[in-house]
């Protein structure tokens, strides 16, 4: 991940000619916005630090900037600095989501959710998407129904993703935020593209809805526990996130065995000094994978 250019000035002087949010930003290799525009990492710490930049927001979530910069809590146990990762969850929302989105609020960690179109036309479902967005997490389109797009027309596939974009600024505007000032996010079921033609006809469509097509680097395979036996998979599900990196996107589901195990993946990361991201702080150029 390329480095953003560090403030001018020393450790021994920040108190003096920077501040912590332009440290912060330096150690983890982001960029710091103006007032105007503030980076996202702004918005993510301004969110932690409990003063929105968007005065219309109200979070359930408040933590100071002095803890994660002072290494308060267990998050930032380790002398190590903290790294960054970024944890997905595709095909909510789901009821289970509500039981993730408690586990994360109880922590430093934030994700980003693919949600499925279809699932917010329930209420109770699009209510729970909202809420996500108010803790701090993103919301990213994983089409209408969870179509194979190599099964289906491009025509299709083109509906797919417009009639779930076409869902997705009301939640953003429901939870307090601006719709047009968040970066969006695209991921394929099953991380199926299709012929050439659907590839073609997608790459067209989400272009012109300004979309980043976000894959992953690690598939923990968590969908499968149920499948193989909650303990067999268990084991599974740990093996793949001893081998999590910095930089990883790791794909995860809403699902109850998911939720469940949550808790002990996330002392995983933290034993490891990994602090999961929502995707917009990813840098592009990686994301945008074929």
């Amino acid at each position: 991940m390329k480095k953003a250019t560090p403030p001018a000035c020393s450790v021994g002087e920040l108190g003096i000619d920077c501040s912590r949010r332009q440290f912060l930003a330096s150690t983890f290799g982001f960029s710091v916005g103006s007032v105007m525009n503030p980076s996202p990492f702004e918005e993510l710490l301004s969110l932690l630090s409990g003063t929105s930049l968007h005065s219309s927001s109200e979070y359930h979530e408040r933590l100071s900037i002095d803890s994660l910069l002072d290494g308060g809590g267990k998050f930032l146990g380790s002398p190590k600095i903290t790294q960054t990762l970024f944890l997905t969850f595709d095909d909510g929302p789901q009821p289970c989501t509500s039981k993730i989105l408690k586990v994360l609020s109880s922590t430093r960690h934030r994700a980003t959710f693919f949600v499925i179109g279809r699932n917010l036309t329930d209420p109770t479902m699009r209510e729970i998407a909202i809420e996500a967005l108010r803790q701090g997490n993103e919301i990213g389109n994983h089409s209408y129904s969870h179509a194979d797009f190599s099964t289906i027309s491009a025509k299709r596939a083109e509906r797919e993703i417009i009639e779930t974009h076409g869902l997705i600024p009301d939640l953003f505007a429901d939870a307090g935020m601006e719709p047009n000032t968040k970066k969006l996010f695209f991921r394929f079921p099953y991380g199926a593209t299709g012929s050439s033609l659907n590839i073609k006809t997608c790459r067209k469509t989400l272009a012109a809805l300004n979309y980043c097509v976000a894959n992953w680097d690690l598939d923990t395979n968590d969908w499968q526990i149920k499948l193989a036996g909650f303990r067999f998979g268990q084991s599974r599900l740990a093996t793949a996130i001893r081998r999590v990196k910095a930089q990883d996107v790791v794909l995860l589901h809403d699902r109850d065995q998911t939720a469940l195990l949550l808790p002990s993946m996330l002392d995983a990361l933290d034993n490891k000094s990994l602090l999961s991201f929502p995707l917009s702080c990813y840098p592009t150029e990686k994301i945008l994978r074929e």
